[in-house]
């Protein structure tokens, strides 16, 4: 994610006092964390809550502002780590969590846990420096962004 962190703001973000003192039981805690290196800026955006239970998708506007002008179009990839995408404990339940897994099973359970993109590569365009990118998040789920000039 580089070196260099960058500001991210949440209006779901239940701030670090609250978290301190109540954990995420209230509401979820939607929030992000971004890095920039070279021509990358990543971003990780998460949609978390205490109890692992059902609920609603979060509906993310990702609002990057600040990207070089001077780079016209940016590479946008999304990756996602949740229940159906990058993550070999769910694909190790869906087997029926064989408590020894055959090499067929284990290198499936190898390719379950590479981080695995939501969507395909795009090229997108930024006006006056900003980029809006929507999508929903499942509860328990990260999404990685990377854009690239």
């Amino acid at each position: 994610m580089g070196e260099r962190r960058v500001k991210v703001a949440s209006s779901a973000d239940a701030g670090v006092e609250a978290l301190r003192l109540h954990g995420v039981r209230q509401g979820p805690e939607i929030m992000g964390l971004a890095g920039l290196e070279d021509r990358t800026l990543s971003v990780l955006v998460w949609h978390y809550h205490d109890d692992d239970l059902p609920a609603p998708d979060a509906a993310v506007e990702l609002l990057l502002r600040g990207l070089p002008v001077q780079a016209g179009s940016v590479l946008v990839q999304h990756y996602r780590i949740d229940r159906d995408h990058s993550n070999a404990f769910e694909a190790w339940k869906r087997m029926g969590s064989p408590p020894r897994p055959t090499s067929n099973q284990l290198a499936a359970l190898k390719r379950s846990a590479q981080l695995e993109p939501l969507t395909s590569p795009s090229w997108q365009r930024p006006q006056a420096g900003a980029l809006s990118l929507k999508f929903p998040l499942p509860r328990q789920a990260v999404s990685l962004v990377t854009l690239r000039w």
